[in-house]
């Protein structure tokens, strides 16, 4: 009887040592801190966004190609003459001194602007109705396709373009230790709206010009 009776206590005493040990586990906060109930919640909700967001683009994104190179063309000369126009007529009056920095910007412009035409096909032969398809639902192409859809198709690729162009110049002022500003970056300010009038009138008349097939 005795036996039994030292045994069931010495039981007693290693489960509640044991218990006791857990306890100090559980609470010890310093090596062991307790993780936000939700934590795992937000991680698998922020990726489960970042996936679907990649593959809607995915699966929306027109093709990387250039259909008509003409028109690629004749955008980059508009860009080209709009940077050269503002400095020579407008920010430095008749200063031929600063012509070759009005080509550098119109270069970097035309660079970002094809960037961004590409990312929105707007170099694609869809892009004279802004992706709409004219044989696809008449009333869903007459209120947003055709020149109303090649000018919406325009401002939005400019103002990527101008995007680009800005994060480019914060990047290079960064490099070159030097306030924004300089070196054609005091065209950007006229660049954005004329260039969103312009790009978005020529579009919208090479669209009405456009036999389609």
């Amino acid at each position: 009887m005795k036996f039994h009776v030292s045994k069931r206590h010495n039981i007693e005493e290693d489960a509640s040592s044991h218990e006791m040990g857990l306890v100090a586990m559980t609470n010890d906060d310093d090596t062991n801190p307790p993780l936000p109930p939700n934590s795992n919640k937000n991680q698998s909700y922020i990726g489960n966004w970042i996936r679907n967001l990649i593959l809607y683009y995915r699966r929306n994104r027109p093709p990387i190609n250039v259909d008509d190179p003409t028109l690629l063309l004749y955008d980059v000369i508009l860009l080209m003459n709009l940077s050269i126009s503002i400095s020579f007529f407008v920010t430095h009056r008749l200063d031929y001194y600063y012509l070759p920095s009005a080509l550098n910007e119109g270069a970097l412009l035309s660079i970002c602007w094809i960037i961004a035409g590409l990312t929105n096909g707007s170099f694609l032969s869809s892009a004279i109705d802004g992706h709409y398809d004219p044989r696809g639902g008449i009333d869903e192409y007459t209120n947003k396709g055709g020149p109303k859809g090649a000018a919406m198709l325009a401002i939005s690729t400019f103002i990527s373009t101008s995007s680009l162009r800005i994060v480019f110049a914060l990047i290079f002022a960064v490099l070159e230790h030097r306030p924004v500003g300089s070196g054609g970056e005091e065209l950007i300010p006229l660049e954005i709206p004329f260039g969103l009038v312009l790009m978005s009138t020529w579009r919208a008349f090479h669209s009405t010009n456009t036999p389609r097939i």
